[in-house]
């Protein structure tokens, strides 16, 4: 006998000619088909939480999974949304036609330059450098503090984006919802 294991999209994730733990298998268990006796099978979690319910009639129900694979599938999708926001983020902000840095040192170095303004003790013109390592030079105060703060907006757009799009997966109630879900940043 074969098990085919499908995501919430009806592809096939696996195939096995037994019952596997499937917290093993990438992406969120839609159902467990084990073949034409009618019957899915399937070990759900690691805590070999087993389900078997009966398709009826050679038909398909809309959704074979449990209950309990819920709150996982809600933390995978949050996870993908979380690094995807550290990816944007990595690839830094955009500012005057060039790409700065938002990894977690340079913030540093730019709120460390930021006190060095407000303290006035900044010597001028103040040099950046890009992704690309291209320096780029902010004249005065007022030109530090468009960059600064223009970084700042950039980095809360996007986790605010990334916290808006986290919001819609906790909503939901059944996995085809949360695979139906799509990041578009």
């Amino acid at each position: 006998m074969t098990y085919v294991y499908f995501d919430a999209l009806d592809e096939v994730l696996a195939t096995s000619n037994a019952p596997v733990d499937i917290s093993e298998v990438s992406g969120c268990v839609r159902r467990i088909d084990n073949g034409p006796d009618g019957f899915l099978r399937g070990k759900l979690s690691a805590q070999a939480y087993w389900h078997r319910l009966v398709s009826g009639s050679g038909s398909q129900p809309s959704d074979y999974a449990s209950s309990y694979d819920l709150p996982k599938c809600k933390h995978e999708k949050n996870e993908q949304i979380d690094q995807r926001t550290r990816t944007i983020i990595s690839l830094g902000a955009p500012y005057d036609g060039h790409n700065f840095s938002l990894d977690i040192p340079d913030q540093l170095t730019y709120v460390g330059l930021c006190l060095a303004v407000m303290a006035s003790q900044a010597s001028y013109p103040i040099e950046v450098r890009d992704l690309d390592d291209i320096p780029y030079y902010l004249a005065d105060a007022a030109a530090y503090y468009t960059f600064f703060f223009t970084g700042l907006g950039y980095v809360q757009a996007v986790l605010a984006g990334g916290r808006a799009i986290k919001d819609q997966v906790n909503a939901c109630t059944d996995i085809d919802c949360i695979n139906a879900i799509v990041d578009p940043r």
